[in-house]
């Protein structure tokens, strides 16, 4: 397997003089000169296309930096290259007569330098567990017309286990993460200073065919690894709004319960440790959006209908600082060195080609799966006028848990059943959350501690009120989602 990671600049210098890599080196450490050209139109029409056309002593090379969303691309890739030639006229000749590459007119006619990569590449080979591993760092500087920037990358090489435990002792040595984006990418984006576009978002979607449960499972980690790794400098940021919180707790969840619906490979401590990982953020998640909420959408209504009431405000300034504290201690987890490692662990099981553990085909695994969760939804919810407050919470849930499991799967089934049934029970959930607002207010008041006084008692009793007009909604969602068929039989 390959990983491309990032490495802080200053550290590509002392990565040989590690001690462990010292010990394992085999053979002498090789050193090449690099010189990466990339070339585009001048309205940027590959770039555009998530493309990018390179030069490199002679040989081009089209290569692709950004995944459909359907095809499985594990976050630590760089690239894909399309085609590779010897010359711009060839690559021009296979393109016209194989139109299946890429689109036809997907070169442009007229191109011109944008972007180069100068530095060097040092490549040497170390032994782990008796299997060679190939550890290659490339150091240089992207350079624009009006711009340059530092870029450093490593590349590691080799059998997925051995790959994994070099990853491991690289990660506690120095600060390697994730690339947001691909070199070129890097490259192109200095060009103009244009945004960097998100490789993934929302929610993952598997190929209709081909994937086997585990490369389902990868798939669905790597798309989700993307997903959390470009909300998190928007998170870090003390000065973003609510809505990045919300998509990476959204994102955790998802990744944590495609961790609990796929059966761990054997053996695999990695796969352990990544799913305490995202425990641990989304416990962290957890406080930081619920103040939001708390803030932005319990309480304002309350101070609205009653302006005059200094006991609300009071509370409401409390508020604000247990919010800020739940966002720099989200910041603090982000920022450091769990969510670094959790990163990397999330990278390698997308990108390791791990043992399948299932005698299943994929459709037969998730038809399984999706029955057992939507029993259990039915089983809870068949008593659902006589549920008292936990047990409704616990019905939110199962609908849960069988929501993101059916988004995960819908693609392998007919569209139109599928799309309704996730549309109905994404209306349960809706509804079922409304009511549980009651819960978190309660909880969150307590936090501020001190008895519940008045302004507490406010925003209880219109949190309690909203929560009794959802009761009749709940009811009228439930019918309608019992009465749709599943999509999976």
């Amino acid at each position: 397997m390959e990983l491309t990671l990032l490495l802080p600049q200053p550290d590509a210098a002392r990565l040989q003089r590690l001690p462990f890599i010292k010990a394992s080196r085999t053979g002498r450490t090789r050193s090449t000169a690099m010189r990466i050209v990339w070339h585009d139109s001048l309205d940027r029409a590959l770039a555009a296309q998530g493309l990018a056309l390179s030069e490199q002593r002679g040989v081009w090379r089209l290569e692709r930096h950004r995944p459909i969303s359907t095809e499985p691309w594990p976050p630590a890739t760089d690239h894909r290259v399309v085609l590779e030639a010897d010359g711009l006229e060839t690559m021009r000749e296979t393109l016209a007569g194989d139109d299946s590459l890429v689109r036809p007119d997907a070169l442009p006619d007229m191109l011109t330098p944008v972007a180069a990569f100068a530095g060097r590449q040092i490549t040497s080979l170390v032994t782990i567990d008796t299997e060679p591993v190939t550890i290659s760092v490339l150091d240089g500087v992207l350079r624009a017309v009006a711009a340059e920037q530092p870029a450093t990358r490593l590349v590691l090489n080799g059998p997925y286990q051995q790959v994994l435990s070099l990853l491991l002792a690289l990660s506690e040595a120095m600060p390697i993460s994730i690339p947001p984006r691909s070199l070129a990418a890097e490259a192109l984006n200095l060009v103009d200073g244009s945004p960097h576009v998100a490789r993934r978002r929302g929610a993952p979607a598997l190929p209709a065919d081909g994937l086997t449960v585990q490369g389902a499972f990868a798939h669905i980690v790597g798309h989700l690894t993307d997903v959390m790794l470009q909300l998190a400098p928007a998170i870090a940021d003390a000065t973003t709004g609510p809505e990045p919180v919300h998509q990476m707790r959204v994102a955790v969840r998802r990744a944590r319960s495609a961790f609990a619906l796929f059966p761990a490979p054997p053996d695999s401590p990695c796969h352990a440790r990544a799913a305490e990982g995202l425990k641990r953020l989304g416990q962290t998640l957890g406080p930081a959006r619920d103040w939001d909420v708390f803030m932005t959408e319990t309480a304002p209504p309350v101070e609205v209908v009653l302006p005059n009431q200094p006991p609300v405000h009071a509370l409401l300034r409390a508020g604000a600082r247990q919010r800020r504290a739940a966002r720099e201690s989200l910041i603090a987890f982000m920022t450091g060195s769990e969510f670094r490692s959790l990163s990397l662990e999330l990278a390698f099981l997308a990108a390791a080609e791990l043992p399948e553990t299932v005698p299943l085909g994929l459709n037969e695994f998730a038809a399984g799966v999706l029955r057992k969760r939507w029993r259990k939804v039915l089983h809870v919810g068949k008593a659902l006028d006589d549920l008292d407050d936990p047990a409704l919470h616990g019905l939110r849930l199962k609908a849960k848990r069988l929501r993101y499991a059916a988004e995960f799967f819908a693609p392998l089934f007919p569209e139109k059943p599928a799309a309704r049934f996730i549309r109905r029970l994404a209306v349960l959930q809706e509804r079922l959350g409304q009511f549980n607002d009651t819960t978190v207010a309660e909880a969150l008041l307590r936090d501020l501690g001190g008895k519940p006084g008045y302004a507490a008692g406010l925003i209880l009793g219109f949190t309690a009120a909203r929560g009794v007009r959802a009761r009749p909604k709940i009811s009228s969602a439930w019918s309608r989602f019992r009465r749709r068929d599943p999509f999976w039989e």
